[in-house]
């Protein structure tokens, strides 16, 4: 009985690893994408620097977390 927790403790910690660096992941293609698209949409705030990047990674990280606030809402 007990082996069965060591297995489902290892099981949950590797499981945990692997959800956070997939979450990383996610985040930076995320961060590329509004990048990207605010270096189209705004050409000239984006040469001239008036576009920072604390905003961009805000931008990311909203869109980020809606997306996983989503999915865990579907599947409920």
């Amino acid at each position: 009985m007990r082996m069965i927790g060591l297995n489902a403790m290892f099981v949950t910690i590797l499981a945990s690893f692997f959800l956070i660096i997939m979450g990383l992941l996610y985040f930076m293609f995320t961060l590329w994408i509004v990048k990207v698209g605010a270096s189209f949409i705004l050409p000239e705030m984006w040469k001239s620097g008036d576009i920072h990047g604390s905003y961009v990674v805000l931008a990311a990280a909203l869109v980020s977390a809606g997306s996983m606030i989503a999915s865990a809402l579907q599947r409920a």
